[in-house]
Parts: C-alpha cells; structure tokens; sequence
C-alpha cells in the first residue's frame, strides 16, 4: 500500500462515517498506476465525493499529509518524496466537493510560493474536473502559468516569428523535416529526421523538444530547454555540434547538420500537428524556407 493510502488507514479512528466506504476508497485508489489525465479518471472520484464524511476526513488529513511530505529530504531530482500517484485522486475528489476545501488551497499557495513542477498537474486537474465552485483558484493558477510561460524558450521564438499559440489550456505542435538526398550515394540519410515539438510549458518550464533520429537507430539527439549536450550520437561516435541546439538556433543546427552529412533538408514540413487556435502558424515554415 501507498504511503498516504496507508497513512489515511491508520487514521480510521478519525473517520465519523462508516469505515466500510473508507475502506472502499482505498481499494479503489490501491488499484490505480497512474496520476489522473482525463475526465474519465477523475471521475472515478465522483461517487466518494457525494459522501460528506469522506471528503471531510480527506480534506483534514490529505494537508497534513502534504506537509509532513515538505519537511523530507529532496529526491536526486530536487523533489521531495511523496504519492505521485494516490495523492492526486484524492486531490480530485477534493475537487469534485461542493465547496472549495482548504487544502486545496493550501496545496495551491504552497506549490506557487516554491515554483513546484507539479503546479502542471494540480492545473490539469482543475481542468478535468470543470468544478465552477473552485474558479477563483482556476484563475489563480491559470494567471500563474501565464506570467511565468512567458519567459520561456518557446514564447519567445513564436513571438519572434508572430505566432500566436492558443489561449486554450494544454495546446502543443509538432512537425518533422526530412533529409532530402538520393540514400544510395548518401546511405546516412536514410531515414533520417528532425523532429520538432513546441507545447505549453510544463510546471518546470520546460516548452521544446527537438529529437535527431533514423531509420535505424544508430542516430541520436534529444534536447531540450535544460539541455547542456552540444552534440549527437552516431553509433557508439559523438558528433560535436557548434552550439547546444534550441528552437532559437534551429535554423543554424540545420545548416550544420547538413555540413556534417553533405545533404540537405527538405524546408517543407514532412508531417506537421498544431493544437487547434494557433494563429499564423504558418510563418514557422515561411521561417524554415526563408533561411
């Protein structure tokens, strides 16, 4: 059992309803793998949620729960340990209570006065579970992800280039450039692709990720807003590039490439997805084929 499942167990005592749908919430919880990322896992929540009791024994200790998990050592990734998974169905059934709960708003100013990463997946809950009751604090967080998103890597090229991404919660883009060569005199080019992704930046900040790759595996770039690594693999070879690659200098890692391997990129989308609400999204490939 989880650590807040067992530590909600333990505190039985302490529930004035009927330990049976105690009991029944925990199974229930016990079986899930993953943090809540649609309507339909969320509202697995929604029965618990009508039972008063619950969600008042829930909202007493799910805080207290919260707050000892502050006080412990960070994890190897400047985290401090707790549920990543049981924690958030019990913060959506919190969510689907017909008043705002407090620890709700606590888990809120808690995670915003620390810039925590996973302010993403308290905002997505928000979402899933569409409670009018708790629109203040939807506004809150959304005001947040708007102040801070502006300062990332992927606001600043699109609004170099005048594209204008969605209002829309959780939007993202991709598109993929093809090596254009005749593979026989160029074997290399094989497949090879470049394969760029733009989305609303996360709780960490991170906003791009642009992915070096072929056909058979033996090519391999990944880099992101926190990448460090000016190069790429080629089989067991590391292939120094010039610069570390961002969507900023995505043409001047182009060119490059194509020194290195002596072919070109086709300028032209090969595949290409934009949330929909992105207004000229077309002047990225008017980018590309300008340069």
């Amino acid at each position: 059992m989880g650590q807040i499942l067992d530590f909600l167990s333990k505190k039985k005592d302490d529930f004035n309803g009927n330990t049976d749908d105690l009991d029944k919430l925990i199974k229930k919880i016990e079986a899930f793998v993953h943090a809540p990322t649609t309507g339909k896992h969320t509202e697995r929540m929604l029965p618990f949620a009508q039972n008063t009791e619950l969600v008042a024994f829930v909202n007493r200790h799910l805080k207290a729960y919260f707050i000892g998990c502050q006080e412990l050592e960070k994890d190897e990734y400047g985290q401090r340990d707790y549920d990543i998974i049981w924690f958030w169905y019990l913060v959506a059934l919190l969510m689907y209570s017909d008043k705002v709960e407090h620890t709700i708003v606590f888990v809120l100013e808690r995670l915003k006065a620390t810039n925590n990463c996973n302010l993403s997946i308290l905002r997505r809950i928000f979402h899933l579970c569409a409670n009018t009751v708790y629109e203040k604090q939807l506004m809150e967080i959304e005001a947040y992800f708007y102040d801070s998103s502006r300062e990332t890597t992927i606001y600043r090229w699109l609004n170099t280039l005048g594209v204008t991404p969605p209002v829309a919660y959780n939007w993202e883009f991709l598109f993929q450039l093809e090596a254009k060569s005749d593979t026989e005199t160029y074997p290399l080019a094989n497949n090879l692709s470049l394969t760029v992704k733009g989305f609303e930046p996360e709780g960490n900040g991170e906003s791009f990720e642009i992915r070096l790759s072929d056909g058979e595996g033996h090519v391999r770039g990944r880099w992101n807003d926190f990448s460090n690594e000016d190069h790429f693999r080629f089989k067991d070879y590391k292939i120094q590039l010039k610069t570390v690659p961002t969507v900023v200098n995505l043409i001047e890692l182009i060119t490059e490439l194509e020194e290195i391997y002596q072919f070109n990129f086709e300028r032209n989308f090969g595949f290409s997805h934009f949330s929909r609400g992105f207004k000229k999204k077309e002047n990225i490939q008017k980018w590309l084929l300008e340069k």
